[in-house]
């Protein structure tokens, strides 16, 4: 998040995908959580490099739901799960 996001001044959008996606395959929580709020284009998370999939939101909000973020839980009955 800190390159998507540009924490310190430097933003590499390119990177911070490629480690979000990295992160989540591997099984982070929070991870899953960050990249499928990306891929459904959430308030706060709309980043040029990240195409909105809803497929790809609810695939990532679902992992993140079964790992324990709760909140994933609310954002997948926003989107119709």
């Amino acid at each position: 998040m800190i390159y998507l996001q540009g924490w310190g001044g430097y933003t590499n959008q390119k990177k911070g995908k490629e480690l979000l996606i990295k992160a989540a395959d591997k099984g982070l929580p929070s991870a899953q959580y960050n990249l499928g709020c990306c891929y459904a284009k959430l308030k706060g998370m709309n980043f040029d490099i990240f195409e909105y999939s809803l497929q790809k939101a609810k695939y990532y909000l679902t992992l993140a739901k079964q790992n324990g973020i709760s909140k994933a839980d609310e954002i997948l009955k926003s989107l119709g799960e």
